[in-house]
């Protein structure tokens, strides 16, 4: 009766741990997929940084420098369109 008992117990604890694996699986694949998203950003944000003329108006150069230089910005900056070529666009 003992044996059968210590059984039942390693064997919820290697369905514990399992479970626990798979949910840490889950938790890797997320956080991967974050940080691939955040380096999408930061870099999608550095090239439209250097795209950028650097003359008045500085309105897109402030925004894209704010986000090369904190990489958590850079997630919500990248998106910004750019002055230049909306004006470009008007033009033609």
């Amino acid at each position: 009766m003992e044996k059968f008992y210590r059984f039942r117990i390693s064997n919820k604890i290697v369905i514990k741990y399992k479970l626990k694996t798979k949910i840490m699986g889950k938790v890797i694949l997320i956080w991967l997929c974050i940080v691939v998203f955040v380096v999408f950003c930061w870099v999608k944000n550095l090239i439209k940084f250097m795209d950028c003329d650097f003359e008045a108006p500085y309105k897109s150069e402030i925004v894209h420098g704010i986000g090369v230089f904190t990489v958590a910005a850079s997630v919500v900056t990248c998106w910004f369109p750019d002055e230049e070529k909306k004006v470009e666009k008007q033009k033609e």
